[in-house]
């Protein structure tokens, strides 16, 4: 869109910057870094404008903010900011600034209206018991264990989802998407203490286990011992008296 908008302007073009994945809607052009590092092209290159597909790619935000960064962008590196969605001829009359701005507050409205219907459809969501986000991560048995120990040694949560992917083999994955469903986050490990799950665990290992006998009890015991040191060390365990 770009380059034939140039071409029938007569203009040549630099080497395009491609700022892909960033949302207009939330940075501002000036805080951009690949936007910025065009400018800084531009302007060692002696260029006269900045040349976007269309006003929203440039700025969904409050029109009044898309004018001052406009303004910004003349004042800090003496470029205008052209959008090939309209001829040059146009665009530099009042009516084409109209539509400029116009567009500008449509994409923003746009942002707004979807903002409104996103969040009170996920309020309707979390009143039906939908949970949002990424799906929960799941420890096992010996790995809430090891939680439980790491932060007895006063380790934080972020130390301890250091641990958990490197003990869960996240160093040699070289898949990174992979590594992601399959690592722990510090964000999770809190949640969960949030939710209980290390508190549920040291309520289980509190309990005691009457199907094992104490270690220690018995080691006590020589083999050739009478039989009533067996009788006496049983009635203990059962909190009898002998």
């Amino acid at each position: 869109m770009i380059a034939p908008w140039a071409e029938r302007e007569g203009y040549g073009l630099l080497k395009p910057e491609e700022d892909v994945g960033t949302s207009g809607s939330k940075v501002p052009p000036l805080q951009r870094p690949k936007f910025l590092r065009a400018c800084d092209r531009a302007k060692a290159a002696g260029a006269e404008c900045i040349i976007a597909e269309l006003p929203d790619r440039f700025s969904r935000q409050d029109p009044e903010l898309a004018i001052w960064e406009k303004v910004e962008v003349r004042r800090r590196y003496g470029l205008e900011v052209l959008f090939a969605c309209f001829p040059l001829a146009f665009q530099v009359t009042p009516m084409g600034r109209s539509m400029i701005v116009l567009q500008h507050a449509a994409a923003n409205m746009w942002v707004l209206d979807h903002t409104a219907k996103v969040v009170s459809g996920m309020a309707r969501g979390r009143a039906r018991g939908v949970r949002y986000g990424r799906k929960p991560k799941v420890l096992r048995e010996h790995e809430i264990v090891r939680v439980l120990g790491l932060r007895a040694e006063g380790l934080g949560w972020e130390r301890i989802a250091v641990v958990l992917n490197k003990e869960r083999g996240l160093l040699e994955m070289t898949d990174k998407r992979a590594a992601r469903e399959r690592g722990v986050s510090s964000g999770s490990l809190r949640r969960m203490d949030r939710e209980g799950t290390f508190a549920e665990e040291t309520g289980k290992q509190g309990q005691p286990d009457e199907t094992t006998t104490s270690p220690k009890l018995v080691a006590a015991v020589p083999d050739d011992a009478p039989t009533g040191a067996h009788e006496v060390l049983s009635s203990r365990e059962t909190g009898g008296s002998s």
